[in-house]
Order: structure tokens, then sequence, then C-alpha cells
């Protein structure tokens, strides 16, 4: 195609040898440089958390997990106040 514009089966075959390339180039730097994993003392007083999700889900999983806490909180303190007024223990005007 010499109009400067690629057709499909051309576009088709570029995409092709460039995922070649990156899979080769996947598998020669995975070779030549192993990954490490250092575990060592967070710092700045940053909490040691080790976990099989990544830093998304599991912000996303403690902060629902956070805002349930919180209002499970708030729920019992009304409710002890409640009881404790209904018991006589606390004045109902408090």
């Amino acid at each position: 195609n010499a109009d400067g514009r690629f057709d499909e089966a051309e576009w088709e075959a570029v995409r092709k040898a460039a995922q070649a390339e990156a899979e080769q180039r996947h598998r020669q730097r995975s070779v030549s440089e192993p990954e490490l994993n250092h575990l060592r003392k967070p710092q700045e007083g940053q909490p040691f958390i080790l976990s099989t999700q990544d830093e998304e889900q599991l912000t996303r999983k403690l902060t629902w997990q956070a805002a349930g806490s919180l209002l499970l909180c708030l729920i019992l303190t009304a409710a002890t106040f409640w009881s404790a007024t209904r018991l006589g223990l606390l004045p109902a005007a408090l």
C-alpha cells in the first residue's frame, strides 16, 4: 500500500511484530536480570504490610473496613447511651 496509510492487514502485521518483540525483550530481561525482592523495616514509622493484593485493592478494602468499623462504633455508642438511659443510669436530658 503506497498511500502512506496502513490497511487492516498491514496494521495486524505491525501489531504482531511489536507483540513478538515485546515478548522477546521480556524473556531476555527476565533471564538476564532476575527479580529481587527485599524485605526491610519500613521508613518513618510506616506499617509493614505484606499482601497478595495490589496496593489499590488493599487500600480500597482497608478504607471500607475502617468506614464500617467507625459506623459500628457509632451505632454501639448510641445503643449504649440509649440502654443506660432506659435503665436509669443516665438522666434522660443529657
